[in-house]
């Protein structure tokens, strides 16, 4: 019996380059090209680039994170992270296959007291938030067994972060102005591989929005404290402004 075929949009970035190391040893990994090819900056390259090949489930890693490019070009930020998905939800129904989008907590508001669930009303408040969503419905609205799968604050080995990016602006002696009251749940890359693995296929293979986060739940100035007093230097000093003054 042949392995179930796997296409993944993303392979060498933060996230797809730790999915397609776990899933290599049992399935067969579509090779699409790379970036180049299936470049979701660029109508039409990603439906090109999945034409060709035949598999049984397309999981999409890729996506337009810069928060704040995404701010100042709103049409790049929908292009990147919804109009691509959609090339990518046709390009499933086409072959008779199954997506899994990988998606954001910026696809809500952020000002509840606790943890956001699945049965929670998306409400975005950025265009990034806004192009997420976007995309969400792509993937949903084109087959009812495609999966959302949403993730926050993900970090990697080897793979720039934001804690690393505050460790870098501390040892530069520039100041640090980090949100206090952000709180949110960090996914370690390798932790979300490993998880997703009974999502793919057989009886939970289910589809719909599911959140895939790690359990711990950090403060931002928290998150960086703590990464900083891992390396053994000097205790970090931030200045903490609430997040709240930044909503609109």
């Amino acid at each position: 019996m042949s392995r179930p075929s796997i296409a993944i949009i993303g392979s060498t970035g933060r996230l797809g380059s730790a999915v397609a190391r776990e899933l290599t040893p049992d399935f067969r990994i579509c090779e699409l090209g790379g970036r180049a090819a299936a470049n979701i900056e660029v109508p039409g390259a990603v439906a090109n680039a999945l034409d060709p090949h035949d598999f049984d489930l397309l999981i999409n890693c890729a996506g337009g994170t810069e928060v704040d490019r995404c701010e100042r070009y709103p049409h790049w930020a929908q292009q990147v992270n919804a109009a691509s998905v959609a090339e990518m939800a046709a390009a499933c129904a086409a072959k008779g296959a199954r997506l899994i989008h990988i998606s954001s907590d910026y696809v809500f508001r952020g000002d509840h007291d606790r943890p956001y669930t699945e049965d929670d009303a998306p409400d975005p408040i950025s265009e990034y938030g806004r192009a997420k969503l976007a995309g969400e419905r792509a993937a949903l609205d084109a087959d009812a067994a495609n999966l959302v799968v949403r993730v926050s604050w993900l970090f990697a080995d080897g793979r720039p972060c934001f804690p690393d990016w505050a460790i870098r602006r501390a040892m530069s002696q520039d100041p640090l102005r980090i949100v206090s009251d952000k709180i949110s749940s960090p996914t370690y890359a390798r932790d979300f591989a490993k998880l997703i693995r009974p999502l793919l296929f057989g009886e939970c293979a289910v589809g719909g929005v599911l959140h895939l986060p790690n359990a711990a739940r950090r403060r931002g100035s928290n998150s960086v404290n703590m990464r900083w007093t891992a390396r053994r230097y000097h205790p970090l000093h931030t200045a903490t402004p609430r997040a709240s003054r930044f909503l609109r």
